[in-house]
């Protein structure tokens, strides 16, 4: 696919957007992958597909991007990481798969933990 910016956009590119018409910011969309695991929310909320910027007609470094709509919060929680780091991820949910509900929990305030043990969270407000 032709990119608008710097000739031609990343092989696993499916589309191309502009962050706003005219803008200087190019998005580079793989495709989605979207689940509804407890059926009860807009699907398209929790998604995951391979990512790029292009600003000022310079690519960024490509990531995997995940992210979800969580129930308390109005904007999407998302994160980019590299595609590495994204095999990881991939691992890990695999075996969480097998693990009950309490262990999900105890893995989750785990990485909570250590995410606030590096950078404490801001205070909502």
């Amino acid at each position: 696919m032709e990119n608008r910016t710097n000739g031609k956009c990343p092989d696993w590119c499916e589309k191309e957007t502009d962050h706003r018409p005219g803008s200087y910011i190019q998005f580079h969309w793989g495709r989605h992958t979207v689940i509804d695991p407890r059926g009860v929310i807009d699907p398209s909320r929790i998604r995951v597909d391979a990512y790029m910027e292009t600003v000022n007609g310079k690519d960024r470094p490509p990531a995997v991007s995940f992210g979800a709509h969580l129930p308390d919060q109005e904007n999407m929680a998302f994160a980019d990481i590299p595609a590495n780091d994204a095999r990881t991820l991939a691992s890990v949910i695999e075996l969480l798969a097998g693990a009950t509900p309490e262990q999900h929990a105890e893995y989750v305030a785990g990485i909570r933990a250590a995410a606030d043990a590096i950078e404490p969270e801001p205070e909502a407000g």
